[in-house]
């Protein structure tokens, strides 16, 4: 007779940026909020949560840095692991200096949409 074992745990793996940390302003300062997204979901859920995102973090840095290597050694044996890649914001901002310095001049942002689509590309293979 085949057991099957069921997998009732679930541990959410996040990548991406300030926003995915839960990081915001308050009174000037930024600060880690206890009830960001990401707790909120885990906690109504009840998964496991390792967030590997950062202020700054960019699809090209995650992917340079090696963020797969270290999604793969977050994952749990006998559960679900879920994976959310939360990248762009970053990406696509622009050299604000630049652009104040020359506002009629074209622009582009900080990554291509062509490395943008690359690198999230070999993240999601």
């Amino acid at each position: 007779m085949e057991v099957i074992l069921q997998v009732c745990a679930t541990n959410l793996i996040v990548l991406g940026d300030s926003n995915a940390k839960g990081i915001i302003h308050q009174n000037s300062r930024l600060i880690l909020s206890p009830t960001n997204a990401i707790n909120r979901i885990a906690c109504s859920l009840d998964y496991t949560v390792t967030n590997l995102s950062f202020f700054g973090q960019t699809i090209a840095k995650a992917y340079k840095k090696g963020f797969i290597d270290k999604i793969l050694a977050k994952k749990q044996q006998n559960v679900r692991n879920l994976v959310v890649i939360n990248l762009g914001s970053n990406d696509a901002d622009y050299d604000w200096s630049i652009v104040g310095a020359n506002p009629k001049d074209q622009h582009y942002p900080r990554t291509s949409v062509q490395e943008f689509e690359e690198y999230y590309t070999k993240i999601i293979k």
